[in-house]
């Protein structure tokens, strides 16, 4: 591979699959709304600004002298993105994989999500359960993968990529609600008892499982990935507590009346949690990751509780940046609505 182009790549895990290529010594293009924080770069990129709901910006992106597009850019779960999931996570998917079967790129990696199953039946998941997505988030990239076989009909490439829960340096997000609570030594809620196994996984190993997806020798797969070690979700959050030293505390809360609260809060637009923040974390959600590991050579090397320090002592270093930057991207701070009473009385 010579030559990517990363859509979304001024994001939090786009800026750092950028650098891994750069690193590698690929060529890379960005395609994103914003530029990218050049600080967290090799070198600079080629950027193209824009959107890809634009076929213009789109087709100026993905020239003739790209041999990898991964893609990344969507729209993420918060609340109010309303037809904008499908505008972005549908349309363009559509739009791009267009653009790359016309330029003859050599291979498209798509990173989806683990909402397209909704809240699992029976774990482990595998690639082949049936999908069950959770909201809109979910419906959309469920949406956008039956784009992707779609065109692997007509014979573009294809790999499709879903990861658990990604975690690390640069996450914002609603994980600065988790790290803002652990910083500050407040009790950090759980919805339920916390004694579910919920997978996660960290940036550096879902930026692996890409870039060897996009030089495994095999024709377009899907594959889900996640960390190797997991625990129950109390006990890798107790992991976390523990290394913050802060007097944080487990609090665990009867799961039923939240979630009926955080539905309400959700619909009225006052809190920015959406359904598949607050309905799965009580829920067992875990991957069956051998099909990855086998089909990629690919092997994670963060547990879930190292992906959360990570994410966390970032969070600690940059937190008066992150906590000024409130937006919808994975690099900035929500705003935390009526939440934030929550904190205070923590």
């Amino acid at each position: 591979m010579k030559t990517a182009l990363v859509t979304g790549g001024a994001g939090f895990l786009g800026l750092q699959l950028v650098r891994r290529l750069q690193d590698e010594g690929v060529a890379v293009r960005i395609l994103d709304r914003e530029p990218p924080d050049e600080t967290w770069l090799a070198r600079p990129a080629d950027f193209v600004e824009g959107d890809v709901r634009d076929p213009s910006v789109v087709t100026r992106a993905v020239r003739e002298d790209v041999e990898v597009v991964f893609h990344l850019a969507a729209v993420l779960p918060v609340a109010k993105a309303g037809r904008t999931y499908d505008e972005v996570n549908v349309y363009g998917t559509r739009l791009l994989l267009e653009a790359c079967q016309q330029s003859r790129v050599r291979r498209v990696v798509f990173v989806s999500s683990s909402a397209v199953y909704g809240i699992p039946r029976l774990c482990p998941v595998t690639e082949e359960t049936p999908f069950r997505p959770l909201g809109a988030y979910g419906r959309s990239k469920a949406r956008a993968e039956q784009v992707c076989r779609e065109f692997r009909a007509r014979g573009l490439d294809v790999m499709v990529i879903r990861p658990r829960t990604v975690i690390g340096p640069g996450r914002g997000g609603i994980l600065t609600l988790l790290f803002r609570h652990v910083a500050e030594g407040r009790r950090v809620y759980l919805i339920g008892r916390g004694t579910n196994r919920f997978q996660l996984i960290s940036s550096e190993d879902l930026v692996e499982a890409c870039v060897r997806a996009a030089r495994a020798s095999i024709p377009g797969e899907d594959f889900n990935v996640g960390a190797a070690e997991y625990r129950t979700l109390r006990e890798d959050l107790q992991g976390l507590i523990d290394h913050a030293g802060t007097g944080a505390r487990l609090c665990p809360l009867p799961a039923g009346p939240v979630k009926t609260v955080l539905w309400l809060l959700d619909h009225l637009g006052l809190s920015p949690l959406v359904d598949w923040h607050y309905r799965t974390p009580d829920k067992d959600f875990y991957f069956d990751i051998r099909k990855a590991q086998s089909l990629l050579g690919w092997t994670p090397r963060d547990s879930n509780v190292q992906a959360l320090i990570k994410g966390y002592e970032w969070y600690r270093t940059h937190r008066a940046e992150i906590d000024r930057r409130v937006g919808t991207t994975h690099r900035k701070s929500v705003r935390e609505g009526i939440l934030q009473w929550v904190r205070r009385w923590s």
